[in-house]
Parts: structure tokens; C-alpha cells; sequence
């Protein structure tokens, strides 16, 4: 396989990338409000988030992911997703290690946040991998939070 990379996320992939996140029951800017390809341009295009595909060179999006920098500084990686149809070739590990480099980058070293549902194993072993340890105080009974670094 081609090394793959973070690239931006062309505007002609948007549909597809929310039709993956669609069919996993993610909400939009809040719980509140139903995801659909608008919405998620308009997420794709928040302040603060900087959005990445994951690609081999001059290939199509396997993965999304952002980078989101808040209000207070603190640096996450939020809303990453592999194509369903390309699962289970490790590229969900991949994904998140180039979008945990890209915050690293951002933070200046410093630690990058995350959270993710505790019923996610997959996910959870890959950020486990990589690093992240549990945040108790910050968790909750449907969602772990996580610190690298």
C-alpha cells in the first residue's frame, strides 16, 4: 500500500464523509440537531477545527479527522472516521496517529485530549496504543476521556 497522508478535505468529499459519520448516528454541531451533508460542511468549517482527510497519494478519502483547538487552548483530536468499506486494515490506527502528530504539532508538544464512548473497543485499544491514558474526572458513564502527552 502507498504511504498515506493528511491531506484537506476537498469540498466534493463531504457528502461522503457524512454519509459514513450519517450512518453512525453522529450529531451535528450539538445533540440536539440531526447530521446531514450541510451540517457537516458547516462542521468541516468550524473555527478552531482544523479538518483532515487521510489519503495515498492522489487517492480517494479513507479517513477523517480534526484537530480542534478550544477556546482555552487545550488541544483534541474529535470526530475521526474510517470509510466502513476499508475497515479493518489498520487504518483507523494510522488515521488517528497522523492526526495525534498534526495536534502535537499544534500543542507545541504539549498533551492533545480526546474522548471516545466506552463501548467504542476498537477505538479505544488504537488511542490505548498510542498513548492516551483515562481521564477519570473527566469521564462519564457513556464516554471516556483521554490525555496523550
Amino acid at each position: 500500500m502507498p504511504p498515506l497522508a493528511l491531506r484537506p478535505l476537498g469540498l466534493d468529499e463531504h457528502a461522503a464523509v457524512a454519509a459514513w459519520a450519517m450512518a453512525e448516528g453522529w450529531p451535528g454541531r450539538s445533540k440536539q440537531v440531526a447530521l446531514t451533508p450541510e451540517e457537516f460542511s458547516v462542521i468541516a468549517a468550524l473555527p478552531g477545527h482544523a479538518s483532515f482527510a487521510m489519503s495515498e497519494a492522489g487517492g480517494p478519502v479513507l479517513g477523517f479527522g480534526q484537530v480542534w483547538t478550544s477556546p482555552a487552548g487545550v488541544v483534541s483530536l474529535v470526530r475521526i472516521i474510517v470509510d466502513p468499506a476499508v475497515r479493518g486494515r489498520g487504518l483507523g490506527r494510522k488515521l488517528s496517529d497522523l492526526l495525534l502528530q498534526e495536534a502535537r504539532r499544534i500543542a507545541g508538544g504539549g498533551p492533545v485530549k480526546l474522548r471516545v464512548r466506552r463501548d467504542n473497543a476498537p477505538a479505544l485499544s488504537v488511542y490505548s496504543a498510542l498513548g492516551f491514558r483515562v481521564l477519570d474526572d473527566e469521564s462519564n458513564a457513556e464516554v471516556l476521556a483521554m490525555v496523550c502527552g
